[in-house]
């Protein structure tokens, strides 16, 4: 048995323990987490640590299959600018890909990762997933405008889908973008998750072109799309916000993870909140930086008490894959946001999401979460600003 104290050790939710102690086995399972000193094996096996112990952090937002663009693209383009440049730039050998992948893999599990939920198009992340420490949840990406292709677009994801479970990996297909499907995929999308206790995710709101084209038909990005999709010539308005107009068309039951929402208003959170049963959003503030230049309103969220994860998406749209250097953002934009709150998004709350609370995102009895160590600037006060991660198990 090993015994683990710091100044505090965050537990994937609520309150930490100052000054706790968190008793594992040799291998990272976790006995137990106490406030009383442990004194039966002796004061030999307590390892005496500064900063914050937490569990793994879990990703909830990643796209592994772009680590190959890592410095590719300008910032600041803005999103229309930035989906131009991934088509120009995406294709490469397969060695290079696969390669890239492999390290972006390891430099998230060095990084204090232990789960990911990672955007595909392909199978060619399987080998990488196959062999990781990270435990993956893969989600199918799937789009098209055309009402007449929206079934065989929808075969061919469930396809993927298979492809991965067959190889041992946890997947789920998942649209795109409000502007990238069909109603009648979304309609099949929805039918084919009846019964089906799996995650959803969307991107969402990512930039004000995006409201813009439901809004009133016009704007760069359906400009950009008209240009890449001769299906966006029959474009229509809605007169209302991406998020607006489609939240009516996803299953309401599901589990659905919005994605972005730098644009997200108060009334797009209200009304997303009302009716889906249960909704969460995920935060991927620099990548928002490196595109937008600007940051959601996360404030607004935590009011309406909004289920929040976090995450890092691409090397095509950040400069490093750091949970982290995300959550330092986040609180260098909104001091009043406490790093336990912030924490609780990036451990306990991705779990739930991903549907991994049995094994991951808590220091709950018999489980293995990972275990990280936050050293900080100051010991005397838990904020983020200045400090790094260092992995223990």
């Amino acid at each position: 048995m090993i015994v683990l104290t710091a100044d505090w050790i965050f537990p994937g939710k609520g309150e930490p323990l100052k000054n706790g102690f968190l008793e594992i086995t040799d291998d990272g399972r976790i006995i137990r987490l106490t406030q009383e000193r442990p004194t039966a094996d002796g004061d030999e096996k307590v390892q005496v640590l500064h900063g914050i112990i937490c569990p793994g952090l879990i990703n909830c937002h990643c796209h592994l299959e772009l680590s190959h663009m890592k410095g590719k693209i300008p910032e600041a383009t803005g999103l229309p600018g930035f989906l131009k440049e991934v088509v120009k730039t995406r294709k490469a050998e397969e060695e290079d890909i696969l390669l890239a992948m492999e390290d972006a893999d390891r430099e998230m599990w060095k990084n204090g990762m232990i789960a990911v939920g990672d955007i595909s198009n392909t199978p060619a992340s399987i080998p990488v997933k196959q062999q990781s420490l990270i435990r993956y949840h893969t989600f199918v990406e799937v789009f098209d405008l055309s009402p007449f292709r929206a079934v065989e677009v929808l075969k061919n994801g469930l396809k993927t889908e298979r492809v991965f479970r067959e190889a041992g990996l946890s997947a789920s297909v998942s649209p795109h973008a409000t502007y990238s499907v069909s109603e009648k995929l979304m309609q099949l999308l929805g039918e084919s998750f009846s019964g089906r206790e799996i995650p959803l995710t969307i991107h969402n709101q990512e930039t004000p072109a995006e409201d813009e084209m439901f809004l009133k038909g016009t704007g760069t990005l359906l400009g950009f799309l008209r240009e890449a999709a001769p299906d966006y010539e029959d474009w229509k308005a809605t007169g209302k916000s991406a998020l607006q107009s489609w939240i009516p068309r996803f299953p309401s039951w599901a589990r659905t993870l919005l994605v972005h929402n730098t644009y997200s208003s108060q009334d797009d959170i209200r009304r997303a909140q009302s009716y889906c049963s249960h909704p969460w959003w995920c935060f991927c503030p620099n990548a928002n930086r490196f595109i937008e230049n600007k940051l959601p309103d996360i404030p607004a969220f935590i009011k309406e008490g909004a289920s929040i994860t976090l995450g890092t998406d691409s090397y095509a749209s950040n400069h490093a894959l750091s949970l982290l250097e995300e959550m330092k953002t986040i609180q260098e934009a909104w001091p009043s946001v406490s790093t336990w709150q912030i924490l609780e998004w990036a451990t306990g709350n991705g779990a739930t999401f991903l549907g991994l609370t049995h094994e991951l995102g808590s220091f709950t009895h018999g489980r293995r979460p990972g275990i990280n160590l936050i050293q900080l600037a100051d010991n005397n006060r838990p904020e983020l600003k200045g400090s790094s991660l260092s992995r223990l198990f």
